[in-house]
């Protein structure tokens, strides 16, 4: 059985094939534990995301060229933000965006 993030790159060229690059939201389902490496990696159109408080990590790239990224949504605490593995260049050439979360909202730069 493939891992939701698989789906989600999966998903993501599905989408792009059929319709091109028109979406501009995300959201991550709550069984999501990792965004695979480069899943959104170029999707310029993409504004915003929800990210569950599932996601215990996000890999290499996955929203690198994201440049219209305003605004990540996360269902959990700024700490468990925080504590979400990050690997290389996972926010790479990505807009100015805030991170919300359930008791606060993050800078690009604190998150």
């Amino acid at each position: 059985m493939a891992s939701a993030a698989h789906f989600l790159h999966f998903w993501r060229k599905r989408y792009e094939k059929t319709f091109g690059d028109p979406f501009d939201y995300l959201y991550a389902g709550d069984s999501v534990t990792i965004i695979a490496g480069s899943a959104f990696e170029g999707c310029s159109g993409l504004t915003s995301i929800t990210i569950p408080s599932s996601v215990w990590g996000i890999d290499d790239y996955a929203f690198s060229g994201c440049s219209g990224l305003t605004s990540i949504n996360y269902n959990g605490t700024k700490e468990q933000w925080k504590a979400i593995t990050k690997y290389s260049y996972w926010n790479n050439n990505t807009g100015s965006y805030t991170v919300t979360c359930s008791d606060g909202v993050l800078t690009k730069a604190e998150s």
